[in-house]
């Protein structure tokens, strides 16, 4: 879906000040892949660093994974029938996630070694083994002079509304190395360019008069698994590879890649063992294109045959100018057995890729922010967003846990898509940021899941639907491959899944998108609790419970223990993810006027949930409405706003109050989101904090650390800090209820302006607010639907004719839209 463009005069006068260029920049070598800036195009990333001797390229695609699945020995997945019965007749009992040795059953079990087997002595295909894991792609290597006198002075720019990279090394006497780089908008092409000025042949040092720029692309042998786990124990003192290590010594690495030249081109190639997607195996291959004029042929060393290793290299002829420059272009392509084939095209000029990249960023960034009081959060968003485009866009293979340009040889937790909220807190605020694209990289990642979801649902569950796992990989399986207790059975995975669905629709109003894209997958999320859900008094229920109500059991949150049944009935995760997806499933179906019956059944659900759960004999009708309109993930829920009577000292409290604090400030993010929802903010409180936190974890490459390298060593750049900004967000914008709410939250001492930002209704909003209030604001209705809002404005049309407005059903301001007409608004009051 295409974002529009906002003409309104005032408005562009007003926000003038959004167009300002964003300029990363790092005067200082970065020394690892997760520490550098980096270039993409939503499936190509290159992170890039350097080391001593070179400018390095990391190159990576998320397509690019060991699927082999292990399935020797492995334990058999428990069906629903099994757990229910285990807990209500036997007493079993486990201590976390995996139970391990404190793992029993309290009343006797028939099997004991089954009873311990699913609840922690067992294996799963995932549990222990060393795949499925992401891969990295490979390198080029961009080699600099080393005998020059003098220290070498760097800096990295990264010109982000134009998706460029430039280095500069610079040496006293006068030598210096450029290298200008993009990654091409639609193919899968690094594109650089580079000079060198300064030189001479009285310059070099060495036994050859050679040019001091040379460039070789690398993939390395895949290391041994219980080999590499040694190092990363003795790096950063944890022992979690190595016992998995220890569990599995024989673990094979993937096979040796190769290297060869056709034509003037050099390749490497790196293939993969087969798997149920690629039955011939999965390979990739990296391309490096000369320009033939001034870099001449690549080739493969011959002093480097018989090494594991695959390397080829290319030394740029002697082209010196009359002003001691000289310079060539090169571009690396990366291609997959995704695509038709793994055969690069000629590349373009590097002149050409640089328009093409500039002209897809002026696209991307239509979308801006503006903080001028604060410039450390407004380069937060850019430096974020950009990263977010490198990596996220719809039709491709989405990340896991960590950006691909930045993994190792093995990840923590397989580099999986881990679904208790880290993968979905990679997508929070893109909606609000309009951008559609990377939310339909989330919908793609869910197609992994939900293919062997279906097959959960109906085997082990006995319904229908699907059943969201807890690890999900960008591969196919044919059986429950993480079925253990109590990790291979929490239930809350699912609605949140449907979560990003329904809010995709409510945003965009797309109904043909609905009908084929997101109904299917949220009915099948609520079919799927319409069968779990069991009525009391039922033999599937504890005993106690004699309600008639329906109850959700076992209902793990969390990764928590199983020790009391009714403390693993109707977990709270379960009940607010489950009524939220029955409530969306209910007026999807609505929409499109389908399954009358299964609305019928969906409804009778939601109004005999039990506890809190249902609506309460004293909840209005507003508050009820907000209960099932606001996303779980957003528990501090608010209805109607209020004004903010709190107050504040101004005192922050000092870094280690929490162990998130220090060691995880990933989690961070989900206990942050809800606040601009909920009277309880204090926004100049909520405001200060939050970026304490950030300043604290923010890199200087502009992005912000999940888990501290001190515990588990450079993992990578964790993808879910990629949200970090959602909670600023819904500071300035806020429809979650359907009703547009400008700066909802915003500290009245910061001034700010957005453009361009999207609600629900599919409108598009550009406001400022300056000196404590809302200074513009104009509406761009890509949909002609109704606009709810908070607050009385007066409204006026394209032609500044005013425009007649009203109240909805709740009583909020409303006014009716013209599909591609934008509207100005003045606050009158809140």
């Amino acid at each position: 879906m295409t974002k529009r463009i906002l003409s309104g005069v005032a408005m562009v006068a007003t926000i003038g000040a959004l167009a300002q260029a964003h300029v990363k920049v790092l005067e200082v070598p970065p020394l690892a892949p997760e520490e550098g800036l980096m270039l993409g195009n939503g499936d190509l990333s290159v992170s890039v660093y350097q080391d001593a001797d070179a400018i390095i390229f990391r190159f990576g695609k998320g397509d690019v994974w060991d699927r082999r699945a292990y399935t020797n020995n492995v334990a058999k997945p428990p069906t629903i029938q099994e757990f229910r019965d285990g807990v209500l007749k036997e007493g079993w009992q486990a201590a976390g996630g995996n139970g391990g040795n404190l793992a029993k059953a309290t009343k006797g079990a028939k099997d004991e070694k089954r009873m311990l087997e699913l609840l922690g002595s067992g294996n799963t295909p995932i549990k222990n083994a060393a795949f499925p894991m992401p891969k990295p792609v490979g390198e080029l290597r961009m080699r600099l002079p080393t005998d020059i006198a003098g220290q070498m002075r760097t800096t990295h720019r990264l010109f982000i509304e134009e998706g460029r990279l430039e280095i500069v090394c610079a040496w006293p006497d006068g030598i210096s190395v450029v290298a200008d780089a993009v990654v091409a908008p639609k193919e899968n092409v690094l594109s650089l360019a580079w000079k060198v000025t300064g030189w001479n042949d009285h310059t070099y040092l060495g036994r050859e008069k050679r040019l001091p720029v040379w460039f070789q692309m690398w993939r390395w042998a895949d290391p041994k698994f219980s080999d590499w786990a040694r190092q990363v124990a003795i790096a950063c003192r944890h022992s979690g590879f190595l016992r998995s290590a220890q569990n599995y010594p024989d673990l094979e690495p993937l096979p040796k890649p190769t290297s060869f030249v056709v034509g003037t081109d050099g390749c490497i190639e790196q293939a993969f063992y087969p798997d149920l997607i690629f039955p011939q195996g999965f390979r990739y291959r990296m391309t490096l294109s000369m320009d033939s004029r001034t870099c001449g042929r690549s080739s493969k060393p011959a002093y480097l045959e018989g090494m594991d290793d695959a390397w080829v290299e290319s030394l740029p002829l002697r082209q010196l100018r009359d002003d001691g420059t000289v310079g060539g272009e090169l571009a690396v392509t990366v291609k997959t057995s995704r695509d038709a084939s793994l055969v690069a095209a000629a590349p373009k000029r590097h002149a050409d890729y640089v328009a093409q990249a500039k002209a897809a960023a002026e696209t991307y960034w239509k979308s801006a922010l503006t903080i001028p009081t604060d410039r450390y959060l407004e380069d937060l968003w850019y430096s974020i967003y950009h990263v977010r485009r490198c990596v996220l866009r719809g039709g491709t293979v989405p990340p896991g846990l960590y950006l691909p340009s930045t993994i190792n040889d093995y990840s923590w937790w397989h580099g999986d898509y881990h679904a208790n909220y880290n993968m979905e807190a990679i997508y929070w605020g893109d909606l609000t940021a309009n951008h559609l694209e990377q939310t339909e990289a989330y919908f793609d990642c869910c197609d992994f899941f939900n293919a062997i979801g279906k097959k959960i649902a109906k085997d082990y569950y006995g319904g229908r639907g699907t059943f969201i796992q807890l690890e999900g990989y960008p591969m196919t399986w044919n059986d429950d491959y993480a079925g253990r207790l109590p990790l291979g059975r929490m239930a809350y995975m699912t609605g949140w899944f449907m979560t990003r669905y329904w809010e995709y629709y409510k945003y965009t109003c797309d109904r043909d998108w609905l009908k084929t894209r997101g109904y299917p997958f949220i009915r099948d999320c609520a079919l799927f609790y319409l069968d779990f859900l069991q009525k009391a008094p039922s033999p599937n229920l504890p005993p106690q419970l004699n309600d008639g109500r329906y109850h959700a059991f076992p209902s793990i949150c969390g990764e928590a223990d199983m020790k009391d049944p009714m403390k693993l009935c109707d977990g709270w995760q379960v009940m607010i993810h489950c009524r939220h997806a029955l409530a969306a499933a209910i007026e999807a179906a609505g929409i499109l006027g389908v399954d009358e019956d299964l609305r019928k059944d969906w409804q009778d659900r939601l109004d005999n949930l039990p506890g809190d759960y249902r609506r309460g004999k004293k909840t209005t009708d507003y508050e009820w409405f907000c209960q099932l309109a606001n996303p779980p993930e957003y528990r501090r829920w608010a209805s109607p706003y209020a004004a903010n009577t709190n107050t504040w000292d101004g005192v922050l409290p000092p870094r280690g109050q929490s162990n998130a604090d220090t060691w995880y400030e990933g989690l961070q993010t989900i206990w942050k989101i809800g606040y601009p929802r909920s009277n309880s903010c204090q926004p100049e409180k909520t405001y200060a904090r939050f970026r304490a936190a950030l300043h604290q974890w923010t890199h200087a490459n502009g992005l912000v650390w999940a888990m501290a390298i001190q515990n588990y060593g450079r993992a990578g750049i964790w993808s879910e800090t990629l949200s970090v900004m959602a909670p600023f967000q819904e500071m300035m914008l806020q429809s979650w209820d359907g009703a547009v709410n400008v700066f909802p939250r915003w500290p009245k001492d910061q001034n700010a302006g957005f453009r361009n930002w999207r609600t629900q209704g599919a409108f598009l909003v550009s406001a400022t607010f300056e000196d404590g209030t809302i200074s513009t604001c104009e509406i761009f209705s890509e949909k002609g639907e109704t606009c709810v809002m908070h607050g009385i404005w007066e409204v006026r049309d394209a032609q500044g004719t005013p425009v007649k407005t009203g109240t909805d059903r709740f009583g909020r301001f409303s006014f009716a839209t013209k599909k591609d007409v934008t509207y100005t608004l003045k606050l009158v009051r809140r």
